[in-house]
């Protein structure tokens, strides 16, 4: 069964409709509950870092891996609107046949650092041995009740836009699957920086959400996220595939060119760069004077996604 309709079988089969306090549950970046707040709904979420499909060990630092781990979670409370998260439960499966206490060390130490800047306090979690390491976090943030943005919202017009780049994880993950890290260029170099400290926006989403009428985090690549908005909205996304040109780092195109890759394949496709995808009115896009807003495409009537202009073949992101 592929992921994306394994998710929507467990959509589906814990839709609990009938509990008030549920305002989102599975489907969105976050489940979202009125838990008494004048101001503000609670957001949950959880995701996870696992060796061999998100890392691989010999090649990341374990300051690497924590700090990616905290931001995959943040970009979920993030894509919520004018949220934050402030409570963190950490879990994790390890061999200590292939890590020692000083990698656990500077693992933790790391993780501790990152959740200071994002003002989260590590409240518990849970321990096991695992011969494939992993780690998780579970986050608990707020958002404001006039500031929320989901998944679901967009209309026909709407244009859909994205922030920031993408297409330097998917490289990353090239290099990394066909390289030592002492046998890499200062491009590749580069390029596994942004994979293991992907830029989040909240600035921009704070001042900016609520112009939108609905948001993803890039978690799983612009094709893909574009039918989750479709399925979620009911609506047709049209992508001009041209538009990936600007959506690519200098570093990418080099680094393509060099390999004789579509560095704008890997813009459409490849996932875990975690910058914001949302869609905007026309009436409300005046108000966004950003020049790292670029508008990819537009919603209209119909299902799915197409992409103008665009000969080859349809890669969709998978995490596993």
């Amino acid at each position: 069964m592929k992921e994306l309709d394994l998710i929507n079988k467990i959509t589906k089969i814990f839709n609990e409709n009938n509990d008030k306090s549920i305002i989102m549950g599975p489907g969105d970046d976050c489940a979202v509950l009125d838990l008494g707040d004048k101001d503000n709904f609670y957001v949950f979420t959880v995701d996870e870092i696992v060796e061999n499909t998100h890392f691989i060990l010999d090649f990341l630092k374990p300051e690497e891996i924590a700090i990616k781990l905290v931001r995959m979670n943040v970009s979920d409370v993030l894509s919520m609107g004018r949220a934050n998260p402030f409570y963190a439960l950490v879990s994790g499966g390890i061999d200590f046949k292939k890590i020692d206490d000083k990698w656990i060390l500077r693992f933790l130490r790391t993780l501790k650092k990152e959740f200071d800047c994002w003002g989260i306090k590590n409240i518990g979690g849970n321990l096991s041995r695992s011969s494939n390491i992993f780690f998780s976090i579970k986050l608990i943030g707020k958002v404001e009740k006039n500031y929320v943005v989901y998944r679901k919202g967009a209309k026909e017009g709407d244009f859909l836009c994205v922030y920031g780049f993408c297409g330097s994880s998917m490289a990353a993950v090239d290099i990394m699957k066909n390289k030592k890290r002492n046998g890499i260029t200062k491009i590749e170099e580069k390029l596994v920086y942004y994979f293991t400290r992907p830029k989040l926006y909240k600035d921009f989403i704070w001042e900016n959400c609520k112009y939108f009428s609905a948001m993803i985090d890039n978690s799983d690549g612009i094709y893909r996220s574009a039918l989750i908005l479709s399925k979620e909205n009911n609506l047709k996304v049209v992508i001009d595939f041209k538009n990936m040109e600007k959506l690519v780092k200098p570093e990418v195109l080099k680094w393509c060119e060099i390999n004789k890759k579509n560095p704008f394949d890997y813009s459409l496709f490849g996932g875990e760069d975690y910058n914001p995808i949302f869609s905007v009115s026309e009436k409300n896009l005046k108000f966004l004077n950003d020049k790292n807003i670029k508008i990819i495409g537009r919603f209209k009537r119909g299902k799915g996604v197409e992409v103008l202009n665009y000969d080859g073949k349809i890669k969709n992101f998978e995490h596993f």
